[in-house]
């Protein structure tokens, strides 16, 4: 995943995080392990640490469980925190994490998330700074009907990706096929810049469309 894309996942899932409505502790807990999975892959391995701990003191406190897909994903960014630290440093990481607020840990998240997006000076899509062209400035930016020109088919099955369910559950749910779902999925996935199932959801909640 290059720069870009992990600011992007990163920026929608402390966005889903801070504007998380209440009761919503299973979407919290995987924002929470979506964002540590990221900040390992984005070299912040301490910060993947904390969010691990919020992550799971979060859903303790909570009782609730979460996917498969999102499990993985903390225990990969776990290993990856665990190598780069060492085994006292990350226990110290984790536990801090588990006692701090979750505001305070979404904006340590933000605060990677910021030097990600710092601008570089090359690549085909960078320009100094200054003025856009007078056709940017008043050109109206193109709209799609929906966020990410999904179709309402595809918002439909978004809508239950971000409530957890599978892709079976999904097919069973719509009375589609499962190779239907899966095509949607893809789709989605494509649409909306995601890499998998906690990003997708992410990108649900912070453009509405979460049920």
């Amino acid at each position: 995943m290059t720069r870009p894309q992990l600011a992007r996942a990163a920026t929608y899932l402390a966005e889903a995080l801070r504007v998380g409505r209440g009761g919503e502790q299973r979407s919290s807990v995987v924002c929470l392990g979506g964002l540590a999975r990221l900040a390992a892959a984005a070299g912040q391995p301490e910060v993947a640490a904390r969010l691990i701990g919020a992550a799971e003191a979060l859903r303790e406190r909570a009782g609730v469980s979460i996917p498969p897909e999102p499990q993985r994903e903390m225990a990969q960014a776990a290993a990856v925190a665990r190598s780069i630290l060492g085994e006292e440093a990350f226990r110290a990481a984790v536990a801090g994490g588990e006692t701090a607020p979750i505001a305070q840990l979404t904006a340590e998240a933000l605060a990677w998330v910021e030097s990600l997006q710092l601008p570089t000076s090359q690549g085909p899509d960078s320009r100094p700074d200054g003025p856009a062209p007078a056709a940017e400035r008043t050109a109206p930016p193109a709209r799609s009907a929906t966020p990410g020109g999904l179709s309402p088919r595809e918002i439909e099955v978004l809508r239950l990706v971000t409530d957890g369910k599978s892709n079976q559950e999904i097919a069973a749910i719509l009375v589609i096929s499962l190779n239907t779902v899966a095509r949607h999925v893809s789709n989605i996935f494509d649409k909306v810049g995601a890499a998998n199932r906690t990003e997708a959801a992410a990108y649900a909640h912070h453009h509405g469309l979460a049920a």
